[in-house]
């Protein structure tokens, strides 16, 4: 479903081309018969790519809901079929959405508490990525994509999310697009994030805003 319909038609157009050439007296001249089916080609490579594009969304929906029913460590196993990467000893509570998966990474001894919400971006091909080690609170949600205000139709923007290595985001924080969190940064509960944190930092409020420094090593 990947794939799109030029690189599908790099495959399709020289079995036309050898097929011509046998035809034409060991020339590829291309004969009125030979365009009606490289025309016909072309349309039906352009439906399958786009049938495909549909059918993502909703190949992914049915793939959350199943996970859904199932008992960790089960449902950890199979959101690692589907994840971009997932690491060793990640933990998936109940309730928590990842749409999109196959745009997420996450790394090593991850716990994602109950209700986390993840959303990458579909049509610009933004994602979130989680680093080792890190602590997601209940409720948390990560928003890579948005809408441009400025157009009238609000066209679908994005931005990367990334979370560092020892972070520890608190219950019911919303990290928005683009946004990079340090390694071993903190956002307290309830926060919004929609700028970086640095390294250490410790970040509260809306928006939220450094309130100190962590002294760890």
């Amino acid at each position: 479903m990947g794939q799109t319909v030029a690189t599908v038609m790099d495959a399709v157009e020289p079995s036309i081309a050898s097929e011509d050439s046998a035809t034409v007296a060991g020339t590829a001249a291309e004969t009125p018969a030979s365009t009606e089916r490289r025309q016909g080609a072309i349309f039906a490579v352009a439906a399958l790519a786009n049938s495909g594009r549909e059918l993502e969304p909703m190949l992914a929906e049915m793939h959350r809901i199943v996970l859904g029913l199932l008992p960790e460590p089960l449902r950890g196993l199979g959101y690692g079929l589907v994840l971009k990467r997932q690491g060793r000893g990640v933990f998936y509570d109940a309730r928590v959405y990842i749409k999109f998966p196959w745009l997420v990474e996450i790394g090593d001894n991850v716990s994602l508490n109950r209700g986390i919400e993840i959303y990458p971006s579909y049509l610009t091909g933004h994602g979130v990525k989680i680093g080792n080690d890190v602590r997601i609170g209940p409720g948390t949600r990560f928003l890579a994509a948005g809408h441009d205000v400025s157009e009238a139709s609000f066209q679908e923007t994005g931005g990367d999310i990334r979370v560092g290595n020892g972070c520890w985001i608190g219950a019911a924080a919303l990290i928005l697009a683009g946004v990079d969190l340090g390694d071993s940064s903190v956002v307290a509960a309830g926060s919004v994030v929609t700028r970086d944190v640095p390294a250490n930092a410790v970040v509260a409020g809306v928006p939220a805003r450094v309130i100190r420094y962590r002294d760890v090593a």
